[in-house]
């Protein structure tokens, strides 16, 4: 006799934040678009390792990307670094703004860095202080070909500092400044366990006496016992940070 049974279907731990990104280690969380992916590890260990000189570039918090393009720094990407600290006060905020005008050799002009993102003439570094951002914007040559446009912002918060490294085609780069720019916007420190996305039910129809139908509950039981204690684990190393 069949009768409606609710499965519990849980997707896997980089799936379940297939739209929103949680840092425990820094303390918040941003959304990111539907038709984009967080590249695995190996992935990116791999095309850092063959790209950059500096070994600091591997020390990243994560890397996302267009999931369509192949590979997937053919499109528009995203690397995630960050800096902790036990707490940002003005001073070191600062410290920071002039560490960065050394480093490029020029003042940061003060302005709303959303408002200079809508400038496509303008490529002057901003300093925006009301949202705590540094914005850079630069190109990546070989020889007098522009292969990638750049977006280099710097998020300070209470914590910390976040890292957004946006890379794009010139040829999309106008169209996924304004995608750039709801990543960032969608920063937040407030609820970050609340921001991890809740579980999916499916409603399946099975027969109580079919082998299949235990099996297919056996396995569910024990995926929801896995998922709890991933959960369970991430909660702790949250308190401990």
């Amino acid at each position: 006799m069949k009768k409606t049974l609710i499965a519990i279907l849980f997707l896997a731990a980089a799936n379940l934040s297939a739209e929103t990104y949680v840092s425990f280690k820094g303390g918040f969380y941003f959304e990111y678009p539907e038709n984009w992916i967080q590249v695995d590890f190996n992935t990116a260990d791999l095309f850092l390792s063959r790209s950059v000189t500096d070994p600091s570039s591997m020390e990243y918090e994560a890397v996302f990307a267009l999931a369509e393009s192949s590979p997937f720094f053919a499109g528009e990407y995203l690397i995630l670094k960050l800096d902790t600290l036990e707490w940002l006060y003005e001073y070191k905020e600062d410290s920071i703004v002039e560490a960065v005008e050394a480093d490029i050799g020029q003042k940061l002009l003060k302005t709303s860095v959303w408002n200079h993102l809508a400038d496509t003439n303008s490529i002057i570094p901003v300093y925006d202080m009301e949202n705590k951002i540094i914005f850079i914007q630069s190109d990546l040559t070989q020889g007098t070909e522009i292969f990638k446009r750049s977006i280099f912002i710097k998020k300070m918060y209470d914590k910390g500092v976040a890292e957004f490294y946006f890379f794009a085609p010139p040829e999309t780069f106008e169209s996924s400044k304004e995608v750039f720019k709801n990543i960032v916007m969608s920063f937040s420190t407030e609820n970050v366990e609340q921001a991890l996305p809740t579980e999916k039910l499916t409603v399946a129809e099975f027969d109580d006496d079919s082998d299949d139908s235990r099996t297919i509950m056996i396995a569910l039981a024990a995926a929801l016992l896995i998922i709890i204690a991933v959960i369970v684990r991430l909660k702790m190393a949250a308190k401990k940070e």
